[in-house]
C-alpha cells in the first residue's frame, strides 16, 4: 500500500478549506514541509497555515528562530530545517517546538505498558523491550551517532543528570540490560508534541501549561530548552495526561482492533545473513570504528546519503538485534533462577 508524501498531504489539506487555517504537526525531519513552503507564494501560505508545531528544537533570539541542529529532527536534514525556519519567520506564522527535555521530564514508566489490553497492548508489550534493547545495545557498542552513547542512555532514558555523582559511577561500571529496564523511562517525544497541537486552552485546563500572558504573547516558543527551562510546562501533569490518553486510546480501539487484528497477529522476527557467533567475532572491529570521528564530532569515512543518513556497506551489516535480545533474555532468566535458588537455600540454624 502506498501512502501519500507529506508534500502531497499538505497540498491536499491546504486546498480543501478556504475559510480555516491549518494547524500542522511536524514529526521527524522538516524536509517535506520545507519543500512545500519553498514552492508556494507568501499570500497562499499565510492564508492557509495558521500554526506549526514541531517535535524538535528551535533557537529563539530577538523574536526570530533558527533550527537547533542538536535536535534529531533538524540534524537529519539541516538544510531543510534552516530553509523552513527562515521562511516561517519571514511569513510571521507562529510556531512551537517541543524538545527532548520536556519528553524526558515527563517520561513514562514502563509499567504502564503492562496494563494495556487488547491486541495493540500485546503488541506494544512485545515490541517495547526489543526497541529499548536496540537503543541499549547501540549506545554501549556502536552508537548510531557520536552523542548517542552510554552518557546519553543514562541521561535521556534513565533520567540521571550529568551533575549527579551517580552519573560518573554508572559511566564507569557495566550496565546490564535488566538494570537499564528497571530504571528507564520512555520519553514520548512525538506524543508530547501531539499534545501541544491541541492548543493552549486545553493545555491550561489540564494544568500542563502555565497560565501567563507572557507565554501566550510569544510568536515562537521552545518547550524544553533545557532541564531547568521547560517553557512553562508542568511535566507531572503532562505525564498524567499522556497516560490517560494512552490508556483511553487503547480502550477505545479495543473492540475494532480485536475484530481486525486478533487471530492474525504474527510477530515479525527478522532473518539475518549472519549468525550470532560470527557477529560476535567482528564486534571488536565494529566497536573500534564506531568511535572513529574527527574533532567537530562528525564521523570519518562513513558514507552518507543526500539526507545525511549513514549508508551501511556489506562489511557493516546491522546487528542481529533479535538474536542478541533473545540471548539477553535467556541470561536474565538464568540469573533470576539462580537468585531464587539462593533465596530458597537453607541457612545455618534452619
Amino acid at each position: 500500500m502506498e501512502y501519500p508524501t507529506g508534500y502531497h498531504s499538505l497540498d491536499k489539506l491546504a486546498h480543501q478549506n478556504d475559510t480555516q487555517k491549518l494547524v500542522v504537526l511536524c514529526l521527524s525531519s522538516l524536509q517535506d514541509i520545507s519543500e512545500y513552503f519553498g514552492k508556494q507564494d507568501d499570500e497562499f501560505l499565510r492564508k492557509h497555515f495558521g500554526y506549526i508545531i514541531v517535535q524538535g528544537g528551535y533557537i529563539i533570539q530577538d523574536r526570530s528562530i533558527k533550527p537547533d541542529l542538536k535536535a534529531m529532527n533538524n540534524s537529519f536534514h539541516p538544510e531543510a530545517a534552516a530553509t523552513f525556519t527562515d521562511r516561517l519567520h519571514t511569513l510571521g506564522i507562529p510556531s512551537d517546538a517541543w524538545g527532548k527535555e520536556v519528553a524526558v521530564a515527563a517520561g513514562l514508566d514502563l509499567s504502564i505498558f503492562k496494563e494495556l489490553d487488547g491486541p495493540v497492548g500485546k503488541h506494544l508489550n512485545w515490541k517495547l523491550p526489543r526497541q529499548l534493547y536496540g537503543f541499549y545495545w547501540d549506545a554501549l557498542n556502536k552508537p548510531f551517532k557520536p552523542h548517542l552513547d552510554k552518557a546519553w542512555l543514562l541521561e535521556t532514558h534513565m533520567g540521571i543528570d550529568r551533575t549527579n555523582p551517580a552519573f560518573q559511577t554508572m559511566i564507569a561500571e557495566p550496565l546490564s540490560f535488566g538494570k537499564f529496564l528497571d530504571q528507564t523511562k520512555l520519553p514520548a517525544y512525538d506524543a508530547c508534541a501531539a499534545m501541544g497541537a491541541l492548543g493552549d486552552p486545553f493545555l491550561r485546563r489540564l494544568g500542563i501549561l502555565e497560565n501567563t500572558q507572557e507565554i501566550s504573547d510569544q510568536s515562537y516558543r521552545m518547550f524544553g530548552e533545557s532541564p531547568d527551562n521547560l517553557g512553562g510546562i508542568n511535566p507531572e501533569n503532562l505525564n498524567l495526561a499522556l497516560k490517560v490518553f494512552l490508556r483511553g486510546s487503547i480502550k477505545a480501539s479495543y473492540e475494532n482492533a480485536s475484530k481486525l487484528i486478533s487471530g492474525r497477529i504474527t510477530w515479525f522476527v527478522p532473518s539475518y545473513e549472519t549468525t550470532l557467533e560470527s557477529f560476535k567475532k567482528k564486534l571488536p572491529y565494529l566497536r573500534e570504528n564506531a568511535h572513529n570521528k574527527i574533532e567537530d564530532g562528525t564521523e570519518r569515512g562513513i558514507k552518507k546519503d543526500k539526507f545525511g543518513k549513514p549508508i551501511q556497506g556489506i562489511e557493516d551489516e546491522g546487528p542481529p538485534y533479535e538474536l542478541l535480545f533473545q540471548e539477553e533474555m535467556l541470561q536474565q532468566q538464568t540469573i533470576n533462577m539462580e537468585s531464587l535458588i539462593i533465596d530458597d537455600a537453607p541457612r545455618n540454624g534452619d
